[in-house]
């Protein structure tokens, strides 16, 4: 899913309220600290949300059952946050009563539909262990120090409440991968003595090497493999600008990198995770490793500004890279660039994206969801409801249009202000262009008919139809 909305409409509150109400009561609630201001809804002309109001977070999921990946259990996630005298409460976790009315709670459903019989659920019995998440926020992608030795929801998510906090360090994170294939391999060969110690440790590292540079090459759009070298004190990618490890690369790489090997470091810590209170972690990667090197790293990615630092064709490629590179991840993203929507075009399968935005309707954030914009480019998709600019122009002539609308809508014009309007649509004409041919002439006149005929006379708005005409008159030429 693709969010698209103005600044202050509500994006990065939609995924941190995803986030919450993904993580159990005690991490929503201490993400919750983490947000400024209030968020129960305050009533009109009233300076402080009324105590007891109340605003709910509900996510519903699907879970496909281990041993039959046809058959899905379904389950919802009602967050509740309750306004008090002096700071507002979350509760996720009360027994449903028959007259109860927007209780938090957590349940099983008999079905995917928005209307589907919930079956109460203790919270001892809540598969919380069943669905990975993580998430990214704008301003934290670029940093890689922390170090984690469990995998938690709350801090998976983290960056996406406070962009100070850092991703977990990218050298290590792979450190952790090859060492613990190298612990596989020394049992492997301990256990059966296919071949000597060296030989297994040498496949057992290329092997989950491999398994992390495919996807990075895929979504950093090289050309080869080889151009990914992770050594065991650094990472090194090789471009047109020659070697260079992964803190001397650009910000759009350096973030890139950096977010995708923390995601797998999260998949690495999530998988071999303790069954029991009896289990080691090296005992479970020992026994399980075979399954986890088969497995697509599958779960919820959360990425607000998908595109920041990325240059214009990257962005156009990041949304399609992403899903080949990781076809089990479910990508719940937002973007301010219409190359990053016009990306959603070539996403596989199509039938599984969503666009969506968000705009304001009567004074509150209401959702549509729009197709993907086939068959645009991204000056259209700029004019499009995606985004609604009257014109992709430069200021400038954006002016011109604006005063050259200003004077034509005038009845009784002064000599000056008739030279300053002609000399407008002598500029105009000329910046936006003019009939080449007999024919174009005529289907510019039929157009005009047309449009003067059906719509208000809105000069900035023909002006805006003239120049996407032209381009496209143009494009048929060529």
């Amino acid at each position: 899913m693709l969010i698209l909305a103005d600044n202050g409409q509500g994006k990065s509150t939609l995924l941190r309220s995803l986030a919450m109400g993904l993580c159990d009561e005690s991490s929503a609630a201490a993400l919750f600290r983490e947000l400024p201001g209030e968020f129960v809804r305050r009533p009109k002309d009233t300076p402080h949300v009324p105590t007891g109001n109340w605003g709910e977070i509900c996510v519903d999921f699907a879970h496909e059952q281990d041993d039959d990946p046809e058959q899905l259990d379904y389950y919802r996630i009602r967050t509740k946050i309750v306004a008090g005298d002096l700071f507002e409460r979350i509760n996720q976790d009360e027994h449903p009563t028959p007259d109860a009315d927007g209780l938090a709670g957590l349940y099983e459903l008999n079905s995917s539909s928005a209307d589907a019989a919930e079956k109460w659920s203790a919270n001892a019995d809540f598969p919380w262990s069943k669905f990975f998440v993580s998430g990214y926020g704008a301003g934290s992608r670029t940093r890689g120090t922390a170090d984690y030795r469990y995998y938690l929801p709350v801090d998976a998510v983290y960056p996406i409440f406070n962009y100070s906090n850092p991703l977990q360090n990218p050298e290590l994170a792979m450190r952790r991968l090859v060492d613990a294939a190298h612990k596989v391999a020394t049992a492997k060969a301990t256990q059966d003595a296919p071949g000597s110690t060296k030989e297994l440790h040498e496949a057992y590292e290329s092997a989950i090497l491999n398994k992390v540079k495919k996807p990075l090459q895929t979504v950093l759009d090289l050309d080869d493999i080889g151009q990914i070298d992770i050594q065991s004190n650094a990472i090194l990618v090789r471009g047109a600008w020659g070697t260079a490890e992964l803190g001397d690369l650009g910000d759009g790489y350096r973030s890139t990198i950096t977010w995708i090997l923390d995601l797998f470091s999260w998949w690495f810590l999530y998988y071999f995770a303790p069954a029991t209170h009896r289990d080691e972690f090296d005992a479970m990667v020992i026994a399980h490793w075979d399954e986890f090197m088969d497995e697509e790293l599958s779960g919820i990615v959360i990425i607000d500004e998908i595109d920041q630092h990325l240059h214009p064709k990257w962005q156009h490629s990041i949304l399609p890279n992403l899903t080949r590179a990781f076809p089990q991840v479910q990508f719940i993203a937002t973007t301010h660039s219409p190359m990053t929507v016009l990306g959603t075009t070539e996403v596989e399968p199509s039938h599984r994206l969503k666009l969506c935005r968000l705009s304001e309707q009567g004074g509150a954030v209401a959702a549509d969801y729009l197709d993907p914009p086939t068959h645009l480019r991204a000056d259209q998709v700029l004019t499009h409801p995606y985004f609604g600019l009257l014109t992709a122009s430069d200021n400038r002539l954006k002016g011109d249009i604006a005063e050259f609308s200003i004077l034509s809508s005038k009845t009784d014009l002064s000599a000056n202000e008739k030279t300053k309007l002609e000399a407008l649509r002598a500029d105009l004409n000329a910046a936006l262009g003019s009939e080449e041919s007999e024919l174009e002439r005529e289907v510019r006149s039929a157009l005009k008919q047309t449009l003067n005929s059906r719509l208000n006379s809105n000069p900035a708005v023909h002006f805006e139809i003239q120049r996407q005409l032209n381009a496209l008159f143009k494009e048929g030429e060529q």
